[in-house]
Order: structure tokens, then sequence, then C-alpha cells
């Protein structure tokens, strides 16, 4: 089926607006450092309650009172940028359709935080939301930068005998943060969302002192043959869809572990403005009623 008209229309805007100058990603980063780190904030129209701590901020939208089903949503956007627009309308969608309660970690972003300041708040969160709700579905959902840090969270949840999400759902993960995978070339002129230096700029202040290597950084590199009940969405006209066939190749062994690819969709197509979303969000939705 061809890509309707929105689509090509959402991937030609994109397309206007990317750099691929590793010195303008450079730039942004340090004119960074230079302004005060300012908090998150939550859209006026949803009843989120705030929690604050070191680590960053926690923004939860309840959950009917009879529902058996938590969520966490980890926002993308590179590791640099805030929650988006289409992140609020996937999490508003997730709970009007579900009933279930929204938790949604606002992570310290670059240049400011690391992905060890990530998993300093939401490791223990998520211990706490478990010990708190025995018995409960757990979700964890992240697209992008927050898809890599979903799965490195699960990585690590199995390996330090944490209880893992009943359910890993990412959108358009980025997995393997050194980019070395041979295969993303032939991706370059398809992809007008995201750059290989972008990425490779952002990545390298999110790792902090860690290597690129790190399963928590590079969750590719991690013990993923054991994950079960994973969900994947990628689109074929991306850098990060060849890293997730890699992945796949690896959990496809397991019946409950799925690959939902887009063709002709772009990076994070789910969420985007298009008619092609809504069978995807469809798809979340089952996925976590299932």
């Amino acid at each position: 089926m061809a890509r309707s008209f929105m689509a090509k229309l959402v991937s030609l805007y994109l397309r206007t607006q990317r750099n691929d100058s590793e010195v303008y990603w450079e730039k942004t980063v340090q004119a960074l450092t230079k302004k005060k780190e300012n908090p998150s904030k939550a859209p006026r129209f949803l009843p989120i309650t705030v929690a604050d701590s070191v680590n960053g901020r926690v923004f939860t939208l309840n959950g009917e009172p009879e529902s058996n089903v938590i969520v966490f949503y980890l926002h993308g956007g590179s590791f640099i940028n805030d929650f988006a627009p289409q992140h609020w309308d996937l999490i508003r969608t997730i709970h009007r359709r579900t009933g279930a309660r929204v938790t949604a970690p606002a992570y310290r972003l670059i240049p400011y935080g690391t992905v060890l300041d990530a998993f300093a708040l939401i490791v223990p969160l998520y211990q706490e939301v478990i010990a708190a709700n025995p018995g409960k579905k757990i979700i964890l959902i992240g697209d992008s930068a927050g898809g890599n840090l979903s799965l490195a969270l699960t990585e690590a949840f199995l390996s330090e005998g944490i209880q893992p999400p009943d359910e890993l759902i990412l959108l358009s993960p980025a997995l393997d943060l050194t980019l070395e995978n041979p295969e993303i070339e032939k991706y370059l002129a398809k992809d007008p969302f995201l750059s290989v230096s972008g990425i490779r700029i952002c990545a390298k202040y999110w790792a902090g002192q860690l290597s690129l290597r790190d399963p928590r950084v590079s969750p590719l590199f991690g013990k993923i043959r054991e994950l079960k009940r994973v969900t994947l969405f990628v689109g074929t006209d991306g850098i990060l869809y060849p890293d997730t066939i890699k992945l796949f190749e690896v959990l496809k062994h397991e019946p409950s572990n799925r690959l939902i690819i887009g063709n002709d969709m772009i990076h994070v197509y789910p969420l985007l403005p298009i008619p092609e979303a809504r069978a995807a969000v469809d798809k979340i939705i089952e996925t976590i009623l299932r």
C-alpha cells in the first residue's frame, strides 16, 4: 500500500528541519551548558500529578480504580529533547483506551544528565511501584531514545533479579549508539528525521563516563536472548531499522516477541499525525491489554 499524502508531507517537512553537521550538534549541546536546566512541564489538559527528585521529575496520570494495568512511558528525543506534544497525545490515548495508570518519568536530559542519572531516577521508582501494586500488570513503553532506555532498564532488571515488565513495547528504539552497523549507510538517504552526526554527539554526552558499548548505553550489547513479550515497531525508512532487525533476529526464537514493520514509514511513525499511525496505536493498545 502506498504511503498516505500526510505521511509524505510529514516526511518532506522533517527533511527541511534535519541538520547533519557534527559542528551544529556540538554547538547546540554546548549552548545548553550555559543555560539553566528547566524542569519538564506537563500539559494543562491532563490531570497529572507531579513528583520531583534530584534525578528528575515524575508525571503520573492515575488510572481507573478497577484497572489492573500500570504503564511506564519513556519519551524519546535523542536524549536532548523533552516531551513533545505527540508523546502526550499517545499517553492520553493509552490512558483513555485502557484505563491504565500511566507514569512518565522526565529523566534529566543532556548536557545536564546522563544515563546513570536516568537509571537513578527510574529503577527505584519502578521497584516502588511494583512493591505497592502486587499482581498488577506492568507495561514499559519507550520510543527512540526512550526505547533505548526501556530496553537497557529491562536488561538490568533481569540481571539484578528485579521483576521485568510484563510487556515491553519499543517504538523505533535506538539500540546501538556506536552506529557501527554497516547496513545503516543504505538508509541514510531515506531517513528525513535522524542524522548519524546528531546521534553520535548526543550519545557521547548521554554515556558520560561509560563506554558506548556499555549495555546501559547501547542495549544491543546486553543479554537480549532471554527477553520475552517484546513488541518492536519500526519503519523501513530510518537509520535505526537495521539494528532493529538485528535485535529481532535474536528475539524471534521466542514466540511472544513480535516485530511490526511499517513499510515506507519513517522514524517513530506511530507517534506521527498520519493515517498509518492509527493501526500501530491500535496494536499498542492491544498489546497492553493482551
